[in-house]
């Protein structure tokens, strides 16, 4: 987060302020959809892995939260559609609100509150601090013109990308295969 505030100056410059607040507009309503994914397991499955070390247990919690967030990707896709049919930038730039959607759900398969459940905060800020590095210095040597808006958003969302996947390998690695729920 750090290095996206260093960079913003910069963005701001080379974007100008009509597409820096088309980018903001597409990042706003993704924090949107991202409080719909979460559905507040950042604090609940946090204070449950806390309090209960079973391997089996957070094997079968971990389940139960990521088939919710799968559960809930069709309402998010489909808010998406709509805006990209009513809201004027949207239509004619519908990449920004996609690309921004798809950053934000990666960012909600993010298992921060498992780590934190067990107290590594190291793993945490590890791979955040790496792969957001990664995306910050890609920014510099690719994003040139108000046109490289997306290029911008896309690797932010790889960048979360590559988070989400990093923690849940280490995370499956620590409690075994996770089995998505019938509901």
């Amino acid at each position: 987060s750090l290095l996206l505030l260093m960079i913003l100056p910069i963005i701001t410059r080379i974007f100008g302020p009509s597409v820096f607040g088309e980018v903001g507009l597409a990042q706003s309503i993704g924090f949107i959809y991202l409080i719909i994914l979460e559905f507040g397991f950042t604090v609940s499955a946090t204070k449950r892995i806390a309090i209960d070390g079973n391997i089996m247990t957070n094997r079968i919690l971990a389940g139960q939260i990521f088939s919710f967030k799968l559960y809930l990707l069709p309402l998010v896709f489909a808010m998406t559609y709509i805006l990209c049919l009513i809201h004027p930038i949207f239509i004619e730039k519908p990449y920004l609100i996609f690309i921004s959607t798809f950053d934000v759900i990666f960012q909600s398969f993010i298992p921060s509150w498992y780590f934190k459940g067990k107290e590594n905060f190291k793993l945490i800020a590890t791979t955040k601090i790496f792969y957001r590095s990664l995306s910050f210095f890609a920014v510099f040597i690719l994003v040139k013109s108000p046109d490289d808006s997306w290029i911008y958003l896309s690797l932010i969302a790889f960048s979360s990308l590559f988070i989400a996947l990093t923690q849940i390998l280490v995370m499956i690695k620590e409690i075994g295969k996770i089995r998505f729920c019938n509901w």
